[in-house]
């Protein structure tokens, strides 16, 4: 895995946050202290070098370097 280089930073209703990483094609989910919970966007996704994200309710909209926009249902859990 490369150096992060983030580009955009969401925050969920739970208070987690979503960070763009350009460098390795991945959006990290974080716990509201700031560790890593998992990976929501991977190289394996149609989406590559994401750099800017946006979250409403349970829609999020990930962009790329190229000017793509995917939408994407996000389910919170509550546990």
């Amino acid at each position: 895995m490369e150096k992060l280089t983030s580009g955009d930073v969401a925050c969920d209703h739970l208070g987690r946050i979503l960070v763009t990483d350009y460098n390795n094609h991945a959006v990290h989910l974080l716990s509201e202290d700031g560790h890593f919970l998992e990976l929501i966007l991977t190289k394996q996704s149609p989406l590559w070098r994401p750099v800017s994200l946006g979250l409403h309710g349970d829609t999020l909209w990930i962009g790329c370097d190229k000017g793509v926009v995917r939408v994407y249902k996000y389910n919170e859990d509550d546990d």
